[in-house]
């Protein structure tokens, strides 16, 4: 019979045959260059003020409107646990860089090394490191708003998917819907430039506007039933 387990070594040879360079060379370099600049947060615990009062915190945000905040921060427990936290984000940084650089079509090393290494340095995201007990959550926000964008341009409903990822980075922290905002403009100009019918291109274009709808909506629509429950 067919044999469907299979031994980390085969793993790794599909991972190696079957992925993309550049898809590992986002992953890798987000990992490794994040690991580099953020290794200070993730070896000790220097608190705020908020990280006083949060060395365990169950991240029920739901009255600032984050609703999915607790799920997220949830996989790595509720204590703040630096290193485990900072694995986590780093892999969350990881994959969003992977389909960063697949949604803008970057196939150059270089440019995928230095579009993963801006990623996570820049210092709007890195100043988040700062609250380590909510880091490996709100990196989770980045990779679903980077993720939406990505099915609505990738799938042929994609914007449904896409509009559920939206819905969930909103949740965790409202700070990155602007991330699915500037790459769907990027990706609309970049609708506008490719040659085709002028109603397909608009077919396509809509199909960003639909996602941001859908997943706002549905974000709004869960909040006031959360709000009404506790």
């Amino acid at each position: 019979g067919t044999r469907y387990m299979k031994s980390p070594a085969e793993i790794m040879d599909y991972l190696k045959q079957k992925v993309k360079k550049e898809y590992k060379a986002a992953f890798l370099s987000a990992v490794v260059i994040g690991l580099l600049i953020h290794m200070p947060m993730m070896i000790r615990d220097i608190p705020n003020h908020d990280g006083l009062d949060s060395m365990h915190f169950s991240q029920n945000m739901i009255v600032s409107g984050r609703w999915f905040l607790s799920v997220a921060c949830g996989i790595s427990s509720y204590y703040t646990l630096p290193w485990l936290i900072g694995i986590l984000a780093m892999i969350y940084l990881g994959l969003a860089s992977v389909f960063l650089v697949d949604f803008l079509e970057v196939k150059d090393t270089m440019s995928v090394v230095l579009i993963s290494g801006l990623l996570v340095s820049f210092p709007a995201l890195a100043s988040t490191f700062a609250y380590v007990f909510t880091m490996d959550g709100y990196m989770m926000a980045v990779l679903l708003a980077v993720l939406a964008v990505w099915l609505t341009k990738n799938k042929r409903m994609g914007f449904v998917p896409g509009a559920v990822c939206l819905a969930l980075s909103i949740a965790i922290y409202q700070a990155y819907l602007p991330i699915a905002v500037i790459l769907s403009i990027y990706g609309v100009l970049m609708i506008a430039m490719d040659k085709g019918e002028v109603k397909e291109k608009l077919l396509n274009m809509l199909r960003y506007l639909y996602m941001g709808l859908l997943g706002c909506i549905g974000y709004y629509v869960i909040l006031q039933i959360m709000l009404k429950l506790q």
